[in-house]
């Protein structure tokens, strides 16, 4: 079976340093469970849950934050990037 995944490429950004491209493979939802707070008054036990972006870079797959991503295949104008 042959599986095709449409795909984006992509600059991710790790630090005002360091930019790397890489390909998009899409978004995902990240969540885990968290327990009660031991301290009288503290937060309920629950869930905690965001957005993450699959990115592969040099054939590794990495979760970034999706405020990380740029799409170098969208047309710029002057006012976005103000």
């Amino acid at each position: 079976m042959k599986i095709e995944l449409e795909t984006r490429p992509c600059l991710v950004t790790f630090s005002s340093t360091k930019q790397v491209k890489g390909t998009f493979m899409g978004l995902f939802q990240y969540s885990y469970t968290h327990g009660a707070s031991a301290t009288i008054g503290g937060f309920q036990a629950g869930t905690i849950a965001y957005p993450i972006a699959v990115v592969e870079f040099n054939g590794k797959m990495l979760e970034v934050r999706v405020s990380q991503i740029e799409f170098l295949d969208v047309a710029k104008d002057d006012e976005a990037k103000g």
